[in-house]
C-alpha cells in the first residue's frame, strides 16, 4: 500500500514539472514616463523609445523623463500588480500568446482608475497610454519582450 503512495507521489511530482515546462511566459518592461517641454537634457535610459514616444504622443512635448518602472515575467494566462513610483500602479494580464505576438488587459492607477483596457503588440514594440497634466504628461510604456 505505500508503494502506492510513494508512485503516486512520484507520477503526481513529474506531471507538475512537465505543466511547469509547458507554460509559456511574458516578460513585460513597464515604464512610467514624463512628458514635458523645456531644455532638459535626453534622458539615456529613453534613447531606445524616445521615437515610438513621438509616434504615439506627437510632438506635442520634446523632452521625456523616466520616472519609474520594472520588468516582470508573467505566466500566459496570468497576471501582476506593478507598482511604478509617484503613486502610480499597474495591473497587466498577460491574455494570449501568438507567435511573436501578445495579447494583454491593463489596468493603469494612481488612487482611481485612468486606463482599463485590453491591446495586442508585438514583442518588442512599446504600448503608450497618455494622461496629459497641463503642460506636462505622465506616459504609461508597456513593452512585452
Amino acid at each position: 500500500m505505500k508503494g502506492n503512495y510513494r508512485l503516486a507521489a512520484v507520477f503526481f511530482f513529474f506531471a507538475l514539472l512537465l505543466a511547469s515546462t509547458n507554460a509559456q511566459q511574458v516578460n513585460f518592461e513597464v515604464m512610467l514616463v514624463e512628458a514635458l517641454n523645456g531644455d532638459r537634457k535626453k534622458d539615456p535610459k529613453l534613447s531606445r523609445i524616445e521615437s515610438a514616444l513621438h509616434l504615439a504622443i506627437g510632438r506635442r512635448y520634446d523632452t521625456f523623463k523616466y520616472v519609474g518602472g520594472v520588468r516582470k515575467s508573467i505566466n500566459v494566462p496570468g497576471k501582476a500588480a506593478l507598482e511604478l513610483g509617484a503613486g502610480y500602479a499597474a495591473s497587466i494580464e498577460a491574455r494570449a500568446l501568438a507567435g511573436d505576438r501578445v495579447t494583454a488587459k491593463v489596468r493603469w492607477t494612481k488612487g482611481k482608475t485612468i486606463v482599463d483596457t485590453t491591446f495586442s503588440a508585438s514583442k518588442g514594440t512599446p504600448t503608450v497610454y497618455a494622461r496629459p497634466q497641463g503642460s506636462r504628461a505622465k506616459l504609461l510604456v508597456i513593452i512585452p519582450r
